[in-house]
């Protein structure tokens, strides 16, 4: 978890999840995926990794309507859980 800062928005405790080329904004507090951009990860900044300051999104923004369909089905029930470390 991470302060995020993209596209004009700021995200706390945020998690930043790379889906293939994409990576998606997950938003624990509110339950909701906020943002999506293509093009890297996050970008850390230089002051103590961005413990500081936050990091940003490493990326191009993509519209929610080229994410959202494919990732999560409207017929689909979510239901969140938290988070689980599985070691593969």
């Amino acid at each position: 978890m991470q302060v995020i800062k993209h596209f004009g928005k700021t995200t706390h405790k945020a998690v930043a999840v790379q889906v293939g080329k994409f990576t998606v904004l997950f938003d624990p507090e509110n339950l909701t995926f906020v943002d999506a951009w293509e093009g890297g990860l996050v970008k850390w900044n230089s002051g103590r990794y961005g413990i500081t300051s936050g990091v940003n999104a490493g990326g191009k923004q993509v519209k929610s309507d080229q994410l959202w369909n494919w990732m999560i089905p409207a017929e689909v029930t979510t239901h969140y859980e938290g988070f689980y470390r599985t070691i593969v």
